[in-house]
């Protein structure tokens, strides 16, 4: 299969794998305020994957990898341990994420301009491409309607154009084109807030290098979407220094009322309350996880436990926040096998057989998917 190029919108670094076998080693941790005393983890990489793995997503009992280079989804069982081929999207589209959706599984294609549509089985039936598709991103079922964002990166002289989502009625396949008023709409997700659900789009805002730093250099937004179809929108202004804020994907800790976002450029955490669209901790008093001059990479996960855990692209870390207090666990995990970058991207937690969580991660840089056990405490 023929393979395109990743585009990679904020990482700034290169760097290559290393072949050391490596064994997990377990470690004690002092925890002030954890939702429950996680004292132990192991670390362990499980399989290499397809080149680029872009996106991490987790459905009743499987992970589905997107590995953008080779225009190919793959997932993990996690009961089995075992890591198959699933999907080929053909050549040149670089898929960049993907929904679980009623028996089907839909992908964007970043470079194709297209929606795939997969079966459970993994064949591939359909490739949607509406005309107003540049460079779909995310994408979502929610309210009868298929709903995908679309950054609209154009290069990196000219940056970002204005940004649209694309509303698909998933039983007529009417279309309605949203022109969103903040740029880089990167991301589609659907949480509860009390007994209902409702879709929350992401606004990153742009980001641009500035002497050789990622920097924000427009506001960012969060619309909030009921089933009905009205529209809440909240913003993220630039913060002071520009080297923060650019809004990345949120995670919700289970039963709660507020959404967590880490800056695609600084090591900080912001806090949305999602019921009165406010910012709990905001630009001007984010959660810190550690202090750093360089610009730096984040994803995040609530566990089921009530923990937010978050990856650190620039130093190879896995860092955790416990949600009832919003206090940083002062010891990182690290992750990786070598001295070089490996790039630890996406990360998803379950409730591990045996008790405590099992955080899965993609080691983007060295194309491998890596797991945490942490475990309680003995003592």
């Amino acid at each position: 299969m023929k393979r395109s190029l990743n585009i990679v919108l904020f990482a700034s670094l290169i760097a290559g794998c290393s072949s050391d076998s490596g064994a997990p080693s377990f470690t004690q941790s002092e925890e002030t305020c954890g939702a429950q005393n996680l004292g132990y983890w192991a670390a362990e990489e499980l399989h290499v994957t397809g080149l680029a793995s872009n996106a991490l997503h987790h459905k009743d009992g499987w992970l589905y990898v997107v590995e953008s280079r080779d225009n190919t989804i793959s997932t993990w069982d996690i009961e089995l341990e075992q890591y198959s081929p699933f999907a080929d999207l053909g050549n040149d589209q670089n898929p960049y994420d993907l929904f679980v959706g009623s028996g089907v599984v839909w992908v964007t294609n970043y470079i194709g301009r297209t929606v795939s549509q997969i079966t459970q089985g993994g064949e591939n039936v359909d490739a949607w491409a509406a005309p107003s598709f540049r460079n779909p991103s995310g994408v979502a079922e929610f309210a009868g309607h298929l709903w995908v964002t679309d950054v609209n990166y154009i290069s990196p002289s000219q940056g970002f154009g204005p940004s649209t989502v694309v509303k698909r009625n998933l039983e007529t396949d009417e279309e309605e084109v949203i022109e969103m008023a903040f740029l880089n709409t990167q991301f589609a997700d659907v949480f509860q807030l009390g007994d209902e659900e409702v879709l929350v789009l992401t606004s990153t805002g742009a980001v641009q290098f500035v002497d050789r730093k990622a920097m924000a250099t427009s506001s960012g937004a969060v619309d909030v979407i009921a089933s009905d179809g009205t529209m809440r929108t909240v913003e993220f202004p630039v913060p002071s220094p520009q080297r923060s804020g650019a809004l990345s994907r949120p995670a919700q800790p289970p039963g709660s009322k507020y959404l967590y976002f880490t800056s695609a450029t600084a090591p900080e955490i912001y806090k949305l309350d999602l019921e009165t669209l406010t910012w709990v901790r905001g630009p001007e008093d984010p959660i810190v996880l550690y202090e750093s001059e360089e610009d730096t990479l984040h994803h995040i996960s609530a566990g089921p436990d009530g923990m937010l855990y978050v990856t650190a692209f620039n130093t190879d870390e896995i860092w955790r926040v416990d949600t009832r207090c919003d206090e940083v666990l002062a010891e990182p995990v690290k992750v990786g096998r070598s001295s070089l970058l490996e790039g630890p991207h996406m990360i998803q937690v379950v409730d591990a057989p045996e008790g405590g969580v099992d955080a899965y991660y993609l080691l983007s840089l060295s194309n491998r998917l890596g797991r945490v056990k942490f475990r309680p405490s003995q003592n």
